[in-house]
């Protein structure tokens, strides 16, 4: 039975049949639209759902139609409207729920390499959230999308509920109380991974909107998983200062003259120390995706300057055979610290 011949006119005898073809028809789109993640779509699966959406995108201009009609007209159908809009777009949030469900537990491919060897449950939970969210909208962008009309804009319809399912789980795990390492693993994926390896793909240019989605953590959440991040980052460079100072002041109270390099008096402390602070920023510019945020780090070589200077002052006070070499390679040391 064709569109046109469901849409005419029909007797009472006629209702029952003309209804339960509708719920056959309408079962037979929705079946088409269920497996558009099916795991090896072919030429045909994609015709068949470009036919499904056309038949939608016709039934709904149906209904617009009824509903548009004069008044003191016949009387609607009982299936109308339909609203297989709205039906298809629900229909998509549950497609989107459970292959984000499912991605939690299943492990087809997806590398073991690069999920399995994650150091934690939760790390491997995001990974796998964040790879299937990745490979589905890719798809969408590649194959599904030209299945559908632009009035659709499927590509951003797609993308904002995996977004909003990702940014759910996100949110319930970074408010978890999570450890330092599996902290630093979840603000990768909101300040890179995200938005940098995923929205920003050039399969999706032109096609979504990022600015529409938001970020996946709200403000007070993201501010204090980075917090947290910044604290211990702060708390590791600064031991790595107190142990690389306590070194260097050993050396000099051994009295062991400094190491000489072309006949110069060396002491590597400042190029251990900038390389130090050079791979905690860079690291953190990463994670926090904040050149801004990165450089607060920074703010250890005051500590550490002052500490410096002042192990240098009481070494000068003492008599050694070593304090005029030592005193000469550490100059070089401040000059590169300026």
């Amino acid at each position: 039975m064709t569109i046109e011949g469901l849409v005419q006119v029909c007797n009472e005898d006629d209702k029952d049949t003309l209804q339960k073809d509708y719920e056959t028809l309408l079962l037979h789109l929705w079946m088409a639209v269920h497996t558009t993640f099916s795991p090896t779509p072919s030429g045909e699966h994609l015709e068949i759902l470009r036919s499904a959406v056309e038949t939608i995108t016709l039934l709904e201009e149906k209904d617009q139609q009824w509903e548009g009609r004069p008044e003191g007209s016949s009387e609607a159908p009982v299936w109308r409207p339909h609203q297989c809009r709205h039906t298809h777009d629900n229909l998509l949030e549950k497609m989107v729920d459970s292959q984000m469900r499912n991605a939690t537990v299943e492990e087809d491919n997806i590398s073991v390499s690069s999920v399995d060897n994650l150091s934690t449950s939760m790390k491997r939970e995001v990974c796998r959230m964040g790879k299937r969210l990745k490979e589905d909208v890719l798809r969408v962008a590649r194959d599904i999308r030209d299945c559908y009309p632009p009035d659709f804009d499927v590509c951003n319809l797609y993308v904002r509920l995996y977004h909003q399912k990702f940014s759910a789980k996100l949110t319930e795990l970074a408010r978890s109380g999570l450890d330092v390492d599996d902290c630093n693993y979840l603000l990768c994926w909101v300040n890179n991974y995200y938005p940098n390896d995923i929205l920003k793909h050039k399969d999706l240019e032109g096609h979504i909107n990022m600015e529409s989605l938001g970020t996946l953590l709200s403000e007070k959440d993201l501010t204090t998983l980075e917090e947290q991040y910044l604290l211990q980052k702060e708390s590791r460079v600064r031991t790595w200062f107190s142990k690389a100072l306590s070194q260097e002041e050993e050396g000099w109270l051994s009295g062991k003259s400094p190491e000489l390099i072309d006949g110069y008096c060396f002491c590597p402390l400042a190029i251990d120390i900038i390389q130090a602070v050079d791979g905690a920023i860079r690291e953190a510019r990463t994670i926090l995706g904040s050149e801004a945020k990165a450089q607060r780090i920074l703010c250890q070589l005051d500590s550490f300057l002052i500490s410096y200077k002042s192990s240098l002052e009481e070494f000068v006070k003492r008599t050694g055979e070593n304090t005029q070499a030592v005193v000469k390679a550490n100059l070089v040391s401040i000059e590169q610290f300026r």
